[in-house]
């Protein structure tokens, strides 16, 4: 009887693997795990099958890439036949792009689609063409069609739907969205430095500096003389202001620009002015919003919080090993504060 218990047992506990074998094979069937809301209903489970079918991903794909040949063929002047088929293509595929989201947002549910973010950029770019869609068959004229355009231009976005299937790709963005991320105090800092100089150059040179004729050939005073031209990098208006230190930031002929401001004033100042500018604002400020960007692309993503990690646990290691060495050295100075009393205690017992 006590050895027929154990054989009970075992049996009973074989039936439960199967029994519980046999739950996850509902649930995981051919490599796909099911979530719980498609066991109930078929109608999703066969959504979800699709949607995450290698096969349905690839011709996804491929449309991405008819899509992106398609915009790579508008041309202008177009014939009015060619530019008919490549609309007929185009409301093709907005359609199947369409039906892509229908069907990952029936099969894998409206939780699990909204976690991923190509997913919701996808729905945005196939609602804003279902608009454009719309716009078109009501035919509502929004005077020159700049609307339309805008619109259109939205499928060009579609070319970025690549990068869920390349991963290459997908990581370029990735470092890009960090490094924009990380360019941001820069960009301030730049702004305002910019703003601050276009501020100051309006001030010194705002309606100042006047020429003659367009060949900017001979200077004239602005107050005196009647008509002239002002050179086309000037600080009249905060506008062209930012413009020709935008200029000057770039080093695009920005000697030219210090010589033209230069020759009206006859001033020190302006030589001044403008080597500090660039000095400061191409040598430096540009230099170093390169390294940024520089930096983040060789480094690969992660990389910084793991060496920030690395680096506390160094500083804890060495916060442990300086205490031992302080507890080191106090044991060591106590003991060689008490060896004097130990032998002198030692020396009384001997002479005793």
């Amino acid at each position: 009887m006590e050895n027929e218990n154990p054989q009970e047992g075992q049996d009973q506990d074989e039936l439960n693997e199967s029994g519980k074998s046999s739950e996850k094979t509902k649930k995981r069937k051919k490599g796909i795990v099911f979530p719980e809301r498609t066991l109930k209903n078929p109608v999703f489970k066969f959504f979800f099958i699709i949607s995450t079918d290698n096969y349905f991903n690839v011709s996804i794909t491929a449309c991405i890439i008819l899509n992106t040949i398609l915009l790579a063929m508008d041309k202008y002047p177009i014939k009015k036949s060619e530019s008919v088929q490549q609309q007929m293509m185009n409301d093709i595929l907005s359609w199947i792009f369409f039906a892509e989201m229908v069907i990952k947002l029936v099969g894998l549910g409206f939780k699990e689609y909204a976690a991923d973010s190509f997913n919701l950029f996808d729905c945005s770019v196939v609602m804003i063409s279902l608009i454009e869609n719309i716009i078109d068959w009501v035919g509502v004229d929004f005077g020159g069609g700049g609307a339309i355009s805008a619109l259109r231009a939205v499928r060009l976005l579609r070319v970025f739907k690549l990068a869920r299937s390349w991963t290459s790709f997908r990581e370029l963005l990735q470092k890009i969205i960090i490094t924009i991320k990380d360019i941001t105090n820069i960009s301030v800092l730049m702004m305002l430095f910019m703003l601050i100089f276009s501020l100051v150059g309006s001030e010194m040179y705002g309606f100042k500096v006047k020429y003659n004729d367009e060949d900017l050939s001979k200077p004239v005073d602005p107050k005196t003389f009647v008509g002239g031209v002002y050179p086309r990098q000037n600080f009249n208006t905060l506008y062209q202001g930012l413009t020709t230190i935008f200029i000057v930031f770039i080093g695009e002929d920005w000697n030219s620009v210090m010589y033209d401001h230069y020759r009206p004033t006859k001033s020190a100042l302006t030589i001044v002015y403008f080597m500090f500018l660039f000095i400061f604002g191409n040598l430096i400020l540009l230099n170093l919003f390169l390294a940024i960007l520089l930096k983040n692309f060789e480094e690969p993503p992660g990389q910084e919080e793991e060496d920030n990690d690395d680096e506390e646990e160094v500083v804890k290691k060495d916060g442990v090993f300086k205490r031992l060495s302080v507890f080191c050295l106090s044991c060591s100075f106590c003991c060689k504060k008490s060896s004097p009393s130990l032998i002198q205690n030692g020396n009384d017992g001997e002479q005793k």
